[in-house]
C-alpha cells in the first residue's frame, strides 16, 4: 500500500463502538452528498482539530477518561 508523502504508518487500537464510529461517519458523509472517508482520514482531521485548541490543558492528566474530559472542555472553551 503507498502512502502520501510526509505520512508515517501508526496502528491504533480501537473498541468496537468506536470503530463503528467511525465506519458510519463516512458512511454518513456520502450519504449527504460528499464522499465516503475512510478511518483514517477522519482520525486525522479530529488530531488535527485538536492540534488547534488553544485552551487544551492537559497538565496532571492521568487517564484516558480525564483527557477525554479536558478535551471536551477545551472544545466547549474555545468556541
Amino acid at each position: 500500500m503507498e502512502h502520501a508523502t510526509g505520512y508515517l504508518r501508526t496502528s491504533v487500537i480501537l473498541d468496537e463502538p468506536i470503530d463503528r464510529w467511525l465506519q458510519d461517519l463516512g458512511v454518513l458523509c456520502k450519504s449527504s452528498g460528499g464522499k465516503k472517508l475512510r478511518k483514517t482520514t477522519i482520525i486525522r482531521a479530529v488530531i488535527r482539530a485538536l492540534m488547534r485548541l488553544d485552551t487544551l490543558d492537559v497538565s496532571g492528566v492521568g487517564d484516558e477518561d480525564e483527557l477525554r474530559d479536558r478535551i471536551v472542555e477545551a472544545i466547549r472553551l474555545q468556541r
